[in-house]
């Protein structure tokens, strides 16, 4: 039993050694200088590049995974974010692509499905949603819009149908509902229409039936076909008129 439990603690001490992050680089004045590198001590993978300069990182930083698959590089700039940050899932696919100023998300930001699409696009300022955020389902169709101004809603809304028509439109001022509010259908046509002040219903809320006009190829052939008919007649002429007159004054005659 001891004998079983020796080897078992002897696992778990190599499992431990195995698991343990060895830095390599060099300082300046004491302080970290130039690229540095992070690896799995059991292993010997580098699993971070990271650049330095005065004991702050500035510069590339790569994160690698134990497959050695690059899936995340950043930059930096005195120890802040700045600039683009893009991430992967395993086998290469990008997971997310942001934009950093002073350490905080400003300006375009991408995250993707795994299988690919593109799950979300939206703009950010100081660190919040200032702009258009934009989701997609994962064969690409939109979802939902929405306008940001220093992270509140401010401006439209939109939901959207597979087919790419708006379902629904209403708009936000300082993270409140104001103003117009519609609801479509499928075929793109106004299904109801209301008004909102302060979050609520101002007024009546209208409600419109489908009335998508539809094409009636059958009527549309009849109609075509009598129209043909009335084009074949051999028009009247006014002798033939005037000899129909006197047959009718003979007849009356007699």
């Amino acid at each position: 039993m001891r004998k079983y439990l020796f080897l078992l603690a002897a696992m778990l001490l190599s499992l431990a050694a195995s698991a343990q992050i060895v830095e390599e680089g060099e300082y300046k004045n004491g302080l970290k200088e130039g690229t540095w590198y992070e690896m799995d001590a059991g292993k010997k993978l580098i699993r971070k590049v990271i650049q330095y300069h005065e004991g702050k990182k500035n510069g590339v930083y790569l994160e690698i995974d134990e497959t050695g698959a690059l899936v995340k590089k950043s930059e930096y700039v005195d120890d802040e974010l700045n600039g683009s940050t893009m991430t992967w899932f395993r086998g290469g696919r990008l997971s997310g692509k942001h934009t950093y100023k002073n350490g905080v998300l400003d300006g375009e930001q991408i995250e993707c499905y795994e299988q690919g699409a593109t799950r979300e696009t939206s703009y950010y300022k100081d660190g919040e949603r200032d702009g258009m955020t934009t989701w997609f389902d994962q064969s690409g169709n939109r979802v939902m819009s929405i306008e940001y101004k220093a992270g509140k809603f401010e401006g439209k809304q939109e939901t959207f149908y597979k087919n790419g028509q708006v379902k629904t439109s209403k708009m936000y001022k300082n993270n409140i509902q104001e103003g117009s509010a519609y609801e479509y259908y499928e075929s793109g046509a106004v299904k109801s229409e209301s008004n909102y002040k302060n979050g609520k219903v101002s007024g009546k809320v209208k409600q419109f039936e489908d009335k998508k006009p539809e094409v009636n190829a059958k009527e549309l052939e009849k109609k075509s076909e009598k129209m043909d008919k009335k084009a074949d007649l051999k028009p009247v002429e006014k002798k033939d008129l005037e000899v129909k007159k006197i047959e009718d004054v003979k007849v009356k005659k007699q």
